[in-house]
């Protein structure tokens, strides 16, 4: 029988950055085309996965918001009790 424990944990009011250069432009697409080529560079937001069978439970993300990520901006596997509230990934 898999190990669970009860903690919480909680990320509130953080903003992550993705991108290596930040171009400002009135264009909020004006290179997408760079960050979705194959060979663009492999860069995820926030990854939790549980390992040996666990499960991660009581996670709560609030005015969270993840942006110019090349793959997932969050990604959890293995997870319940999962609260997302006003979150931009």
């Amino acid at each position: 029988m898999p190990k669970t424990t009860s903690a919480i944990f909680t990320l509130r009011d953080v903003l992550i950055e993705g991108a290596i250069n930040v171009k400002e432009n009135s264009d909020p697409n004006h290179d997408r085309r760079l960050r979705l080529y194959m060979l663009a560079p492999s860069r995820e937001g926030i990854m939790i996965r549980s390992e040996n069978g666990g499960r991660i439970e009581n996670l709560t993300f609030e005015n969270v918001t993840l942006q110019n990520f090349t793959k997932n901006g969050m990604l959890i596997v293995g997870g319940s009790g999962i609260k997302i509230n006003r979150c931009n990934f």
